[in-house]
């Protein structure tokens, strides 16, 4: 080493001595750095790849669209809204019952994954009547029974179903649905929800939070 002609043999034993530590300090701090950063990844994916935040956002987007479709007058825009609530239920049900609901039966129970198809096809039926009533009188009627409905599944599936899928399946198992819901929903041209970006703390309170 070029290194060796400028320096004493006694300074080169020092730096030959401290090297590994010096390198052993470096590797910890290196570790310690990107902790943080590695952890606000991992909660983004958690948050974006969750079954149960990513099927209840679903449902949050149904109930606001049905509720927003009540109240419309009839014309192109509630007629485009019903056709958006057809496609965003339609590709959420099949979803459930290609992706979860076969992990329900195995899981959870064989009658919760019947019932749960069984009121999927209620609202498959209300679905239907709702879309041809979009230009007729009674079509409010009909949407609030449609809502009325989805809200009992719901809140079934929120409460009961997704809370005892999640406590059986290991955290891999689990993730890996949430990939294959993201996945599912991507093919067939809806978005998936995004976490949200952290929220950065002002100048202000981090001084405040120092004193």
């Amino acid at each position: 080493m070029y290194y060796q002609s400028y320096v004493s043999e006694p300074h080169r034993n020092n730096l030959k001595h401290s090297a590994p530590e010096f390198r052993k300090q470096s590797n910890v701090l290196a570790d310690c750095l990107p902790q943080a950063q590695r952890r606000k990844t991992h909660q983004r994916r958690t948050l974006m790849n969750d079954p149960m935040t990513i099927l209840k956002a679903d449902h949050r987007d149904v109930r606001r669209l049905l509720t927003a479709l009540a109240e419309s007058e009839e014309g192109p825009e509630r007629a485009s809204m019903a056709a958006e609530v057809a496609k965003a239920l339609t590709v959420h049900m099949e979803l459930e019952e290609r992706l979860v609901y076969p992990l329900v039966e195995t899981e959870v129970g064989q009658e919760d994954a019947e019932e749960a198809n069984i009121e999927h096809d209620l609202a498959r039926n209300g679905l239907a009547t709702m879309v041809t009533m979009v230009d007729k009188p009674g079509f409010g009627a009909a949407v609030e029974m449609l809502k009325g409905g989805i809200e009992h599944h719901v809140h079934e599936e929120e409460s009961e179903l997704l809370p005892e899928l999640k406590e059986k399946l290991d955290r891999s198992a689990w993730l890996a649905l949430g990939d294959a819901i993201v996945q599912g929903k991507a093919a067939a041209g809806v978005k998936a929800p995004t976490a949200p970006k952290p929220t950065k703390r002002s100048s202000k309170r981090r001084t405040t939070a120092r004193t």
